[in-house]
């Protein structure tokens, strides 16, 4: 990952909402094209009214004209709070509804992510078991750490799915990030989950929030590891009917792949 790299293919990080889009933080850029450099320095002004913009030549180029060699980009201070959220829905219908009520709200987290039932699945099997997680040693103290979050994580599961009748093989989870000043995330937050009980949404604490959103780290490597053992692997960020899962399901199954393929999906934007 490189700052050339996320110009060229005109990325948009997780946390978006707050800082924008590569296009929105680019100051200036400079490519090396076969027929010479092309390059608009910064006149040192929040904004220019003059075009066409050059920068839209190099922005989602992916190497088409040349290649990036430098550039200069906005910095922000670290925000004084970050903190993480995680709600549990009933199903991923309930989920989507959910994230949509929040935009329509206005409230746009730093980070709002909702993952379907096969993608939540796999987050919890590679959950750490007790006394592994958090680096755990064979201490006793420790030991005994990881033995009760266990049982509570074995009550919390009886909770959600004999009282509150969530169903295992339905039910999503969306993971948030807050960032700001702390009376500022405080009410980010409260609003939020207010909305996402109207939709049955149950607070799964910062913690499950704050795993999820380091899973999204985790999935190159773990997309490297499957390849040793001949598994392919790949993440697509487009926008697509929720039909695709089953389509991609058929496909496999009309061409005999056994085991049948793993597909799962995620919202990844509400702004």
């Amino acid at each position: 990952s490189t700052l050339g790299g996320w110009i060229a293919t005109r990325a948009s990080g997780m946390k978006k909402s707050v800082y924008g889009n590569i296009e929105d933080i680019v100051v200036s850029v400079k490519m090396v094209t076969p027929k010479g450099v092309l390059e608009k320095g910064s006149l040192g002004a929040p904004r220019v009214s003059t075009g066409p913009d050059l920068h839209h030549i190099a922005l989602g180029s992916e190497g088409l004209w040349g290649i990036i060699t430098s550039a200069l980009v906005k910095v922000h201070r670290l925000p004084p709070c970050t903190e993480y959220g995680s709600i549990l829905f009933p199903d991923f219908e309930s989920g989507v509804a959910a994230l949509h009520a929040v935009a329509r709200a206005g409230l746009y987290p730093a980070s709002i992510r909702l993952l379907d039932n096969m993608q939540f699945q796999f987050g919890m099997a590679l959950k750490p078991g007790p006394g592994l997680d958090d680096g755990a040693g064979p201490d006793l103290g420790t030991q005994l750490v990881g033995w009760k979050t266990h049982v509570l994580d074995k009550l919390k599961k009886v909770y959600v799915t004999q009282i509150k009748g969530f169903k295992p093989d339905q039910m999503c989870v969306a993971t948030l990030m807050f960032l700001g000043k702390a009376a500022s995330v405080r009410q980010q937050k409260a609003d939020v989950m207010k909305i996402a009980m109207r939709y049955n949404g149950l607070d799964a604490g910062g913690e499950n929030g704050k795993r999820g959103y380091f899973m999204t780290y985790m999935i190159a490597y773990l997309r490297d590891f499957g390849m040793k053992f001949d598994y392919l692997a790949e993440s697509f960020e487009t926008a697509v009917p929720s039909s695709v899962k089953q389509r991609i399901a058929d496909s496999g199954r009309r061409r005999n792949i056994n085991p049948p393929p793993f597909v799962s999906c995620r919202v990844t934007q509400v702004l």
